[in-house]
């Protein structure tokens, strides 16, 4: 009888090492997992970062260019000699009152872009933290068996 007992014990014990052993696996895999997903966040936020910059670079130029065109000379001193000269100048005038009107459309359009791009960026950080706080539950987890 004892042996048949110690046989059991055994087998219990290769049974609960084999859960173990597999739980480890299991473990090891959704940590793997976990840090790919962080991987292609990180790159996303890069990315986004990236980009958050340029278009705030972009809007820097639109502004300077605005200010160029709105305080053009040519807009404010329409000078007319005779019927030609002045027809063109009121074109002109025209075309550049509609041109700084175009570049505060771009402009707005742009800068929303921006702040959507932003929000992107801040909520990519918010998973980042989720994920890191699912990657030290498991690591725990695993340090436990």
């Amino acid at each position: 009888m004892p042996w048949n007992q110690s046989a059991a014990e055994a087998a219990a014990r290769a049974a609960a090492e084999a859960a173990r052993r597999q739980k480890i696996a299991l473990l090891q895999l959704q940590i793997t997992r976990k840090n790919q997903e962080l991987t292609k966040v990180n790159q996303q936020i890069a990315s986004l970062s990236s980009e958050h910059g340029k278009l705030g670079t972009t809007l820097a130029d639109w502004c300077t260019q605005k200010a160029d065109y709105s305080g053009n000379e040519v807009v404010s001193e329409v000078v007319i000699l005779n019927i030609f000269e002045g027809k063109c100048a009121d074109a002109l005038k025209e075309e550049l009152t509609s041109c700084v009107g175009e570049m505060d459309k771009t402009y707005s359009g742009v800068t929303s872009l921006n702040t959507q791009v932003n929000v992107q960026i801040g909520r990519l950080r918010e998973r980042v933290s989720i994920i890191g706080q699912e990657l030290r539950d498991l690591q725990l987890e695993l340090n436990s068996l």
